[in-house]
């Protein structure tokens, strides 16, 4: 189970964990209510906005994140990211009326959409980490990231990093060579 929302009508489940698609299930009766299809990878997150809780948003492996009106059962709008990488995390919002949401994946960034203009507005670097998971908190107005560095293991022991200048050979470390000439006028 990737998400509940208990404030829309009624208290639901929502799946799409190793699933292409969303599957609404009603908690108490465990019966299916709806199925939201769309994405055409794995679904690696789901997030309800807050302040509009029949705004549901999905993050997929395929590089797109959709916005559903759970109303209607149907995709609103598809935010694909540029960088051609799974988009891992998502988290929509509403401030001062205006939609927003935020998208990160393995592109060591995340973005800000405007979801009326269906443009991003800007997008904020994470180092060499990957945005995992995310989460809006409203009444602080703060954004939550869980990342991951793909260039460490769970062990502290570093992959693709390139070497690191060591100060201790600095007697044994010389400058190359110039490469370029100097123009005098």
């Amino acid at each position: 189970m990737l998400g509940l929302l208990g404030e829309f009508s009624q208290q639901v489940a929502l799946t799409g964990e190793h699933s292409c698609g969303i599957r609404i299930v009603d908690f108490e009766t465990q019966q299916p209510m709806n199925w939201l299809l769309g994405h055409t990878s794995d679904i690696s997150q789901i997030n309800v906005c807050p302040e509009q809780p029949w705004l549901l948003a999905s993050a997929s492996l395929d590089g797109t994140a959709k916005l559903w009106d759970l109303r209607s059962g149907l995709c609103t709008l598809t935010l694909l990211d540029k960088s051609d990488g799974p988009i891992k995390a998502l988290a929509p919002l509403v401030d001062g009326g205006q939609p927003f949401c935020f998208t990160g994946g393995a592109d060591e960034s995340v973005k800000c959409w405007d979801v009326r203009a269906a443009r991003c507005l800007y997008e904020l670097a994470t180092g060499n980490n990957n945005a995992e998971h995310m989460l809006w908190h409203g009444p602080s107005r703060s954004l939550l990231v869980c990342t991951e560095c793909s260039h460490i293991d769970r062990d502290g022991f570093e992959y693709g990093y390139q070497m690191e200048y060591d100060r201790e050979e600095e007697d044994e470390w010389e400058w190359p060579d110039a490469r370029h000439t100097t123009l005098a006028w």
